[in-house]
């Protein structure tokens, strides 16, 4: 177990190093400009399963179309609890509730469908519910409560919580 986290960890440490680069300095702002039509994402994150499924981690890219919507592509990495590796590629869509006086956190909810293969291969969609919290304009943290469907590999149905890095251009 340990071992197979030491796996996930350094690839998703390079990972963060890597974005806070391509972000250039992080320093604090009095007033964060949230994303909106023109907008890229540019994310890395990992997973803490609920359901035994072992550990995610995932890139992706994702423009908005205007201030509440937002589609993109990622590429995800999952070594499951029993030895399975799987290599994921999903679309996903995802809606930001904003309010009036935002402030720096942007709850969203969304959807993924995609495919997946190595060990097992077929058919993968699911669903979840998030938060990102904007540090400034251009990084965010984020956190996100998803739930997929495997067509052909187990567990068939992991809840997971994801935490991970958001870099906006």
């Amino acid at each position: 177990m340990i071992r197979r986290a030491k796996r996930v960890a350094f690839p998703v440490l390079l990972g963060l190093a890597g974005m806070l680069a391509f972000a250039g300095p992080v320093k604090a702002q009095d007033t964060v400009v949230l994303p909106d039509k023109g907008t890229t994402e540019y994310n890395i994150n990992g997973d803490i399963s609920f359901s035994g499924g072992g550990q995610q981690v995932a890139v992706a890219w994702a423009p908005f179309m205007n201030r509440n919507w937002q589609w993109g592509v990622e590429a995800a990495y999952s070594h499951v609890n029993h030895g399975d590796s799987i290599l994921a590629a999903n679309a996903l869509l995802n809606y930001y509730l904003r309010r009036e006086g935002e402030g720096r956190t942007l709850p969203y909810i969304g959807a993924t469908l995609g495919g997946y293969f190595l060990d097992a291969s077929g058919v993968t969609y699911g669903a979840h519910v998030g938060v990102k919290h904007f540090i400034n304009s251009n990084v965010a943290l984020m956190g996100q409560l998803q739930w997929r469907h495997f067509q052909d590999a187990r567990p068939k149905n992991p809840v997971d919580f994801v935490i991970g890095l958001a870099i906006f251009r």
